[in-house]
């Protein structure tokens, strides 16, 4: 995975699936619904506004094709917090 500054116009967010039943991966996530499915998901609140954000099933085909993978510093450290939280 490579990190970017700047993620390319067409790219597409994937994101995890969320339920009302489950708590957010993050307490400031936020929630929105799959443009492919319309599944529930969630996503970070610095994620671009106008970026497609689909559920990872629907991202699958692509990452599945080897469709490149980046990310920004945020977004990587928004996992690291979230993997600590994991662990305790």
């Amino acid at each position: 995975m490579k990190i970017v500054k700047r993620i390319p116009k067409d790219s597409i967010l994937a994101c995890a699936r969320w339920t009302a039943l489950e708590p957010l991966m993050l307490p400031d996530n936020v929630v929105g619904k799959c443009a492919e499915c319309g599944q529930a998901i969630q996503h970070r609140p610095h994620a671009p506004k106008k970026m497609r954000k689909v559920c990872m099933f629907c991202a699958a085909p692509d990452i599945a094709e080897g469709a490149e993978s980046v990310t920004t510093k945020q977004m990587l450290e928004d996992f690291k917090t979230y993997k600590r939280g994991q662990k305790q």
